[in-house]
Parts: C-alpha cells; sequence; structure tokens
C-alpha cells in the first residue's frame, strides 16, 4: 500500500502496515507529529499532550480496522485463513514489499494436471464475485441502493454484475445438490484458461433452487469443481469433480452435484452443468432430465416424451387441459413392462420454469420424480427486455386467432386371452357431432394389428399389448391392480407416439383423459392458414419462402419454430389474440 501525501491518510496507512508487520514507523510518526504541532519536535517530547494522543489513536484505528475486516469477512460467509494451505514440500511463500506474503503462482488442477504425481496447493478462496471485478477500498458496497429495474433493493456489486451478465461478459450461477444433500455447501469453480495467479470462484450450493446465486466470469469453456478450496488438490484427489464444458453464450447456469459411482478411488461426486440461460429455458417451459438407468416417458395432456437413459429435453409451451391444469403422468420401461411412476396435476407454469427429473431412488429402490420450480432472472439492470432473438422477426404480424381440435378416447372395450377389442368416442371442433368407432369382438386385435379397419381414424393405431399398474384410488386410499391397453399413434405428424386405454374407466373421466388433434387458425395479414401440431408451414404472401414448424397448440397459445441463419432454432410462443 502506497503512502498518500496527506498525513491522516499516511497515519492509517502506517496503521495498517504496523498491524501486519507488528513494529511501528517511528520516522513517519515523527514527520506527521512535526505537521501537525506548530513547531518542528521530535516525537519523544516533553509536551504531556502529544505521544499519549497518539498512541489512543493508534490502539481505536486499530482495533477498528481489524473488528471491520473481521465483520466484512464473516458477513460474506468467508472462511479466510491467514496462511494458504502448502503441502510439506512446496514453496513456501514469499515475501512482499507491501510486508505481507504471496502464495506460489499455480494452475488450478485440469484434467491433465490431475494425472501427475505433484500436489497443487489451492489459493485461499476469495469471496465471489471477486475473479472478474477487481479489488478496490468499497466499504459501502454491500449497501443497499435502490434498484433501477423496480425488482426491490440490490447492491452496488448486484448492479455491476448485472449489466456485466447482459453485455455478455458473464453469467449468474447456482449450485444445486441433488439427491439434496444438506452437507455440502459450497464448491469452488477453477477457470482453466484464467491467469495462473486467479483464485477460483466459490459457489453457494443449496437443496433447492430460487437464490440469487453468484457471478461468473471465464476466460475459457472448461472448468473444474471442488469442494477443497482452501487445500491442495492432488492426483487422484476424491474431491476433484472432474472438468465442465461451459456454453460461452449462458447467461444463467446450475452447477448440479450428484452422488459419486461409490467405487474406492473415485470421485466423491460428479457434477453436471446445466444452461438455463432464458433462451434455453424460457418461461413456462420444463426441463426434464432421465438420471434413471431406464427408459422413461413423460405424457402432458396428450403429449408423449421419451427420454433414454442420460437424456434430456426441454418442453416449450405445456399444454393445459379445459381446467387450467396440466395432467402429468410419468414412466418407465423395465424390460418388455411400461410401467406408470406417478401422475399429477401441473397449475399453469406462467413466468416461472420447472426442472423435472428422473432418478432411482436408493432407499426406496424405485424411480421416482423430483420436480424443481425456478424463476427466470432479471438480466438488464436497466429494466430493459432480453435481448432480441436473430431473426425472430420472421413471424412479426402473425396472430394466433383460435384452435379448432377434434378431442377423442378409445375406450377398453373388451379383452380376452391377450386380444383387445376397443372402441372410439371423439367429438369434432364445434363440439356438435360425436365420432364412433369400433373393432368387434370376432376381430379382435392381436399385439402388432393395425386398426380401425374402415371409417373414423381408419388406419391410425397400431395396438403394443397390455400391462397391469398398481393404482391408488384418492377416494378410498385403497390400491388395487388395473389392466391398461397400450397402442400407437401411425398417422405422419404424430408417428411413434403412444397412448393407454383403462379398463373400467368411468364414463365422468373421459374428458379429463381425453387425446387431441389439435389444428391452429393463424392469421397473417389478411390470410388465415390452418395448420395442423407438429407440421411444417409456411406464412402466405411470404417471399422468403421460410419454412416454420408448428411444434405445439394449446387452447390459450401456439409453440413455433424457425431454423435461424446459423442454423439454431428460434423459439416463438404467441399468444392467442395477440401476434
Amino acid at each position: 500500500m502506497n503512502p498518500s501525501e496527506d498525513p491522516n491518510d499516511r497515519l492509517v496507512d502506517s496503521l495498517l502496515r504496523e498491524s501486519v508487520r507488528g513494529g511501528a514507523d517511528t520516522s513517519l510518526l515523527e514527520s506527521i507529529a512535526a505537521k501537525l504541532d506548530a513547531a518542528p519536535m521530535p516525537v519523544r517530547s516533553s509536551r504531556p499532550s502529544l505521544l499519549p494522543w497518539l498512541v489512543a489513536a493508534a490502539c481505536l484505528t486499530i482495533l477498528g480496522v481489524t473488528w471491520a475486516l473481521w465483520h466484512r469477512d464473516g458477513a460474506r460467509g468467508g472462511k479466510s485463513s491467514p496462511h494458504p494451505v502448502v503441502e510439506s514440500g512446496a514453496p513456501a511463500p514469499t515475501a512482499t514489499p507491501g510486508g505481507g506474503s504471496q502464495s506460489p503462482k499455480t494452475r488450478p488442477p485440469s484434467a491433465a494436471s490431475r494425472d501427475a504425481t505433484e500436489v497443487l496447493p489451492v489459493p485461499v478462496p476469495v469471496p465471489s464475485g471477486d475473479v472478474a471485478v477487481t479489488r478496490t477500498p468499497e466499504p459501502a458496497e454491500d449497501e443497499p441502493q435502490m434498484n433501477p429495474s423496480g425488482g426491490g433493493s440490490q447492491t452496488l456489486r448486484d448492479f455491476a454484475e448485472r449489466r456485466l451478465v447482459m453485455a455478455g461478459e458473464g453469467m449468474r450461477v447456482r449450485g444445486l445438490s441433488f439427491p439434496a444433500d444438506p452437507t455440502l455447501t459450497e464448491v469452488f469453480v477453477y477457470d482453466l484458461e484464467a491467469p495462473e495467479e486467479t483464485p477460483p470462484t466459490r459457489i453457494d450450493v443449496s437443496t433447492h433452487l430460487g437464490g440469487a446465486g453468484q457471478f461468473l466470469s471465464l476466460k475459457g469453456d472448461r472448468v473444474v469443481l471442488s469442494d477443497l478450496g482452501e487445500q491442495p488438490l492432488s492426483q487422484g484427489d476424491t474431491h476433484v469433480f472432474g472438468s465442465l464444458k461451459i456454453a460461452r453464450e449462458a447467461t444463467d447456469g446450475i452447477f448440479m452435484l450428484l452422488p459419486g459411482s461409490g467405487k474406492a478411488g473415485d470421485p466423491a461426486r460428479r457434477a453436471m452443468f446445466l444452461d438455463m440461460s432464458p433462451k434455453v429455458v424460457p418461461p413456462g417451459s420444463v426441463l426434464v432430465m432421465n438420471l434413471s438407468p431406464w427408459e422413461v416417458r413423460l405424457q402432458l395432456e396428450g403429449d408423449l416424451h421419451r427420454l433414454k437413459p442420460g437424456e434430456q429435453e426441454v418442453i416449450k409451451g405445456v399444454p393445459l387441459g379445459p381446467n387450467g391444469l396440466t395432467s402429468v403422468n410419468g414412466f418407465r420401461q423395465k424390460g418388455a413392462e411400461m410401467q406408470r411412476i406417478f401422475a399429477a396435476a401441473w397449475p399453469a407454469h406462467g413466468a416461472f420454469r420447472s426442472i423435472q427429473i428422473f432418478y432411482d431412488n436408493p432407499q426406496s429402490q424405485m424411480t421416482e420424480v423430483r420436480g424443481f420450480r425456478d424463476r427466470i432472472p432479471q438480466v438488464d439492470a436497466l429494466g430493459g427486455g432480453e435481448r432480441k432473438e436473430e431473426n425472430a422477426d420472421a413471424l412479426d404480424g402473425l396472430a394466433y386467432v383460435r384452435d379448432e381440435s377434434t378431442m377423442w378416447y378409445v375406450q377398453f372395450g373388451l379383452e380376452s386371452s391377450g386380444k383387445w377389442a376397443p372402441r372410439f368416442v371423439g367429438l369434432t371442433p364445434d363440439k356438435k357431432t360425436k365420432l364412433q368407432n369400433r373393432v368387434s369382438a370376432v376381430e379382435m386385435l392381436k399385439p402388432g394389428d393395425t386398426f380401425f379397419k374402415e371409417g373414423v381414424f381408419e388406419g391410425r393405431f397400431k395396438f403394443v399389448g397390455f400391462e397391469d399398474r398398481e393404482i391408488r384410488s384418492e377416494r378410498t386410499g385403497l390400491t388395487q391392480s388395473i389392466k391398461f391397453a397400450l397402442y400407437e399413434e401411425l398417422k405422419p405428424n404424430k408417428k411413434g407416439m403412444r397412448y393407454e386405454s383403462q379398463a373400467g374407466l368411468p364414463d365422468a373421466e373421459l374428458e379429463a383423459k381425453a387425446y387431441y388433434d389439435r389444428t391452429a387458425v393463424l392469421k397473417f395479414g389478411e390470410q388465415e392458414v390452418r395448420v395442423e401440431e407438429y407440421t411444417k408451414f409456411r406464412l402466405p404472401g411470404n417471399a422468403s419462402k421460410m419454412e416454420h414448424f408448428l411444434k405445439k397448440v394449446t387452447p390459450q397459445r401456439v409453440t413455433i419454430e424457425t431454423m435461424g441463419a446459423e442454423g439454431k432454432v428460434i423459439t416463438r410462443v404467441i399468444q392467442k389474440g395477440t401476434p
């Protein structure tokens, strides 16, 4: 620390050095005393008033500075240590001109360095955010300030970090332990492309989402995670969770900490990075992850989503039923059997989004689903919206007028010796005409057969087979075995989707279990166009001939995908009645 020209500032600088070195700067005190007194005289003067006052002021200042530094570190949750932890045989700290000490420069562990035999001393962690923000004395940086975006209060550091996120120079990150591990409260992130002296960034780890998170700025796109940020990391250290690749354009992310394999010598945990940027997981969407060893399926109303082990999918535009809720069913494929593992009703996501994780619970030995609800972060600290997607204006002026949907359900009908004779019921979009069809008892279907042979929905489905499930009645609380028939879609735009028919389903519950063939009526300029769900279309009169894909239709909104100039899929959600 360089002494300033002002005597009072020089006194503070001197006292800070004195607290580090343990010795008084007599020459500086003499100089200050000379300027404070009317006439020059030595510090050890016989005047009775000067020395006691200087000593008292020095003591009070040292106590005040020490208390302030201790209080600030404690409030930030830092775990500072007076010296970095260095393994035996590693270089010792070296003296610096300021009177303190400096740790030897080291590189954070990488995939290559973990295979070496040397022990890497890890620098003492600095509170998060200091990786990208220059450390200067800012005693008021944590005082609440007015939030320009109207979202309550924020700190000066929060404001600066949000501006960096908006400018694409960093991201908001959070830590999530799954399954919940309350003993894991922090993790340290090493930027493998940062300068050698750069300390790791400490990230808080929680068992739920909703925290503000920390700011992370990276030089490269690969990081290493560890939960021992203050201790040396060596070859085969089980507290190093491996290397992760981070999307450079990410603005919001989650480091998910999962249990390790449990094998000797393997890391205690493994880590995943989830890109939660609003462009990737927008408001109202669901990120579905399959961490189980089985193929799973998530059914939202009539939409079926399949995920193999290790796969994940972002579902945009979650469909809603007539009651404003989403009927949800989850299944797992175990051998030749498809088992339903949960059923629920979701409220509309609105501005929220969620993460749904299929996993095998080691305690119950069952495949379960765990959900996390999350709100989109406010990226623009000045209150502006997110930057517009490239080529997102291709659909400007397109309005969603209404949906014209045929509601239908294949009733269970008859079953005998593995064969099936179902019945079909439906309702046209105008709700005035009932649709019916059936398979006769003398022509019962065997697995692999196509139905119906003629009439409504001719050649539409393929019979797959039966399965029995244990279903608990919400009304009586009793559990009973119920048979389900499974059948597959053959219509080109929906081919491969699977449906089910429940034996003994009361007529009063048919509408809640019904499926839909949805068609959206869109308006572009003065022209209306009808587009069926899961089909490609072009806007009338558009000279560009750009193709769009109608991914989702609900009574409230449509979800449309367009291929951008760089090969990226651009998604637009259009609410009913608004372009």
